[in-house]
């Protein structure tokens, strides 16, 4: 069946994450895929880093990241939504979608265990066995080059999981590339299948692929690829030159100008700290 043939009545809602209204019961999150939905409210170059902090948060810190950029949508086999065709819907009670706290934390210490291991690898050390044990099945690496190489396969094993596939999305009426999880093509059947959760559909395929994505670019090192620094824009693209970690770095469109707008915003921000702090 070709694209053009599937109906559907509005825009595909890919621009940006939508947050579901989500509660905590006990040890789960219950959500309602049906809305109203809100746009996601996180900083993108915060994500995967925010992420990793919920391994050991607390059920209300779960709650709230939850709240400011959506659910992970995982289906009732703890899985993304779209590891299997046709759609795997997640867990149901009654008019609502539910999530385990349990689920979210594994999928946190996964991400930690990532970036810890770079972490340890970029002072010369192997990492901590207890960090081996959550990615990797065999005996943890006895040399750096053993311990780079478990842990690239490691990452290529999330980005399979997920099933991260690049995709051109219109972002801000701008034709971008992002990350989705799953076939897009199931994606579209999918959304067009389930009107009444259409337009959320498409979040968790895209928040749970930008984890990944974020982990895994978190880990290369040299030129590799980058997220623009520009909020507005957020666009992947290949510097000319190795930008060092922590370091803000602009693609060729917003170039030096968002550089000194994104400054002279934080110098006022420090401006209005101190004033305040003077006042206090």
């Amino acid at each position: 069946m070709p694209i053009a043939a599937l109906r559907f009545t509005e825009s595909l809602p890919f621009d940006e994450i939508q947050v579901p209204p989500v509660r905590l019961e006990g040890d789960r999150l219950h959500y309602r895929p049906q809305g109203p939905l809100q746009p996601a409210a996180g900083h993108r170059g915060r994500l995967v880093f925010d992420f990793a902090n919920l391994a050991d948060a607390s059920e209300r810190d779960i709650l709230d990241f939850a709240r400011t950029w959506g659910v992970l949508g995982l289906c009732r086999h703890r899985m993304p939504l779209f590891h299997e065709g046709p759609l795997c819907l997640p867990r149901r009670a009654g008019d609502e979608f539910v999530e385990s706290i349990a689920a979210w934390r594994k999928r946190a210490r996964a991400i930690r265990a990532f970036l810890n291991l770079k972490a340890s690898l970029k002072r010369g050390e192997l990492g901590a066995p207890s960090e081996w044990k959550i990615l990797w099945p065999g005996k943890p690496p006895v040399d750096k080059n053993h311990a780079a190489s478990f842990l690239a396969i490691a990452t290529n094993l999330l980005l399979s999981e997920v099933g991260v596939q690049p995709a051109l999305l219109p972002v801000d009426n701008l034709l971008t590339i992002s990350f989705l999880s799953g076939n897009f093509f199931e994606l579209v059947k999918a959304m067009c299948a389930n009107e009444n959760i259409g337009s959320w559909l498409g979040t968790p395929g895209i928040l749970i692929a930008e984890i990944a994505v974020g982990a895994a670019l978190a880990l290369q090192e040299g030129v590799g690829w980058r997220h623009c620094s520009n909020p507005e824009c957020r666009r992947l693209y290949r510097p000319k030159r190795h930008t060092p970690e922590g370091r803000l770095n602009f693609c060729p469109l917003c170039g030096k100008r968002a550089s000194w707008r994104l400054a002279k915003q934080r110098r006022a921000a420090e401006r209005r700290k101190a004033a305040a702090k003077r006042a206090a």
